[in-house]
Parts: C-alpha cells; sequence; structure tokens
C-alpha cells in the first residue's frame, strides 16, 4: 500500500466481509469547519428557527481584538508614511506627499521629518482603530 502525505488509512468492511484499505485526507479545514457546523436535528425533524438562532447567537456575539486590529493599522500606517516619504524624495507621488505635509504637522521630506510623520500616523491610527474597535464591542 502507498501512503501518501497528508493522509491515513482505514479499514472499511463491506458486505463481504473483506478489508478493504482506503485512503482518507485529513484535512484541517476539514476538522475546523465540522467543529463550527450547526447542530444537526433528531432524525426526522427540520432544524427550528431557534436552533438556527441559536448558532447564529455565536456569531453575531464575537468580540474584536481592539489591540490587534489597532497595531495592524498602526504597521500599515507607518509603512505607507515612510513610503512616500521615499517616494516623495524621488519625485513621485508628489501630490500625495504635499497632502501628508498638510494634514500632519511632523512629516516633511527630511529623514527627521519622516521617522517623525511615520510616529504621528502610527499614534493617530492606533489611538482611532482601537476606539473604533472598542466601541464595536460595546455595540454588540
Amino acid at each position: 500500500m502507498v501512503h501518501m502525505a497528508g493522509t491515513r488509512s482505514i479499514m472499511v468492511k463491506e458486505k463481504t466481509r473483506a478489508a478493504i484499505r482506503m485512503p482518507v485526507q485529513v484535512s484541517s479545514v476539514r476538522i475546523v469547519s465540522n467543529l463550527m457546523a450547526m447542530p444537526t436535528p433528531a432524525p426526522g425533524r427540520k432544524a427550528g428557527r431557534a436552533a438556527i438562532n441559536r448558532y447564529a447567537e455565536g456569531w453575531m456575539k464575537m468580540r474584536l481584538n481592539a489591540r490587534a486590529i489597532a497595531l495592524a493599522g498602526t504597521i500599515v500606517a507607518t509603512a505607507v508614511m515612510l513610503l512616500l516619504g521615499i517616494l516623495g524624495n524621488l519625485g513621485i507621488y508628489e501630490g500625495a506627499v504635499e497632502m501628508m505635509i498638510k494634514w500632519h504637522v511632523l512629516f516633511s521630506l527630511s529623514p527627521l521629518g519622516i521617522v517623525g510623520g511615520m510616529i504621528e500616523a502610527g499614534i493617530i491610527t492606533f489611538v482611532l482603530l482601537y476606539a473604533f474597535a472598542w466601541t464595536y464591542n460595546k455595540l454588540i
């Protein structure tokens, strides 16, 4: 028998009582989807509205990780400011650089101004996204 990566063999007995080895794919996607599957009703009964509502309530009350969202946004904002600073010094995206200079107090095309703009954008983004996620969690 040939064993493939990610498979395992199980014994399946048929009506003839002959044992046949069949490879079965084991995937984490199937395992996770089975854990999240809606509970099945008793045999002969349809899933009632109450069972569906209980299933949906678990997804409706999912809370956001405010710190993780704020940190992810901060990383993106600082990377964009660094990119704008570099491209502004190369003469590319001058319109966007002009807007950032108007909107951010610390941003300029000097190396110190780029770092200052990155810090300023990171702090503003962290505060706004953290407040958004905190408010969302309070409302659900």
